[in-house]
């Protein structure tokens, strides 16, 4: 079933315009386990959770619910959530990192969400290397939360929805309002530029590098005290979630707005230019 529906619902506090979902999902667990699963879940992972405790508590009143969390490391996480999103909100990295950061408080939110909901179930898996069954998000599921083997065969498969690298967005971020994107959800045009293969100038190796050691410490800093809480209560076995680093004090997360800025020597005007005759290429 199409779970959309209940994530705006509950994202917009209205738990009343949720219950005919919730109705649809107690007639089906009648007779089958029922699976709801969607990306659009992470919208849920910042306060208020008022509407999404209360739909919790109506399930768990009459199911034995489990609900399931894969986490990636949150510098992983608020990357690639700037790359596919924040970067067209014309907010400056350092900004919308903050506000994302609020959905990256894993072991709170898991503690807040539990102590609101008392019947409820509550599983955490980390996505890192080694930690997932079959290596992969798919089969641990089946095996860690489910309790059923399967035996997923990825030989050939690719990643879907990857998204464009950090040094093209950092450009893309600049480009004049309205003309490839005119919000962080518009992909129509977006999603063509993803597709081609446009030959984007050579990254700055060292800012990306920096920026990432930035970001990754800002992290540690923030997060990984909750993260190893959560390893130990669920067994990860994996100390935390972020990689340790050498430096020992944070920097400021305003530095990525340096580092995530276009070098002086790049003609954004040539970019565009040669940007617009590729998409005229490609028909879109």
């Amino acid at each position: 079933m199409s779970s959309w529906p209940l994530v705006r619902r509950l994202v917009d506090g209205a738990v009343d315009a949720a219950v005919p979902v919730v109705d649809e999902i107690l007639r089906l667990s009648e007779t089958a386990d029922v699976v709801v699963s969607s990306e659009g879940f992470w919208r849920l992972m910042a306060p208020p959770l008022d509407a999404f405790t209360e739909i919790l508590n109506r399930l768990v009143a009459d199911r034995s619910v489990v609900l399931a969390l894969y986490v990636r490391p949150q510098h992983e996480y608020l990357e690639a959530s700037w790359r596919q999103w924040g970067f067209r909100t014309r907010a400056t990295p350092s900004r919308y990192i903050s506000r994302q950061s609020e959905r990256a408080y894993y072991q709170r939110w898991i503690r807040e969400v539990g102590l609101a909901v008392p019947g409820l179930e509550i599983v955490a898996r980390p996505v890192v290397a080694g930690a997932l069954v079959g290596g992969q998000v798919v089969e641990d599921f089946a095996s860690s939360v489910l309790a059923v083997d399967v035996d997923i065969d990825q030989t050939g498969k690719t990643r879907h929805n990857a998204g464009l690298p950090l040094h093209a967005v950092n450009l893309l971020r600049m480009a004049p309002k309205g003309k490839y994107f005119r919000g962080p959800h518009d992909n129509k045009v977006f999603q063509r530029i993803q597709e081609i293969a446009f030959e984007w100038p050579e990254p700055d190796i060292g800012s990306i590098e920096e920026s990432r050691r930035v970001l990754q410490r800002w992290c540690i800093d923030t997060y990984e005290a909750g993260n190893r809480i959560l390893a130990a209560e669920h067994r990860w076995g994996v100390v935390g979630l972020i990689p340790a680093m050498d430096e020992a004090k944070p920097p400021e997360l305003d530095r990525l707005d340096d580092l995530w800025s276009p070098p002086e020597d790049v003609d954004l005007d040539v970019i565009w230019s040669r940007l617009d005759a590729a998409l005229a290429a490609h028909g879109a």
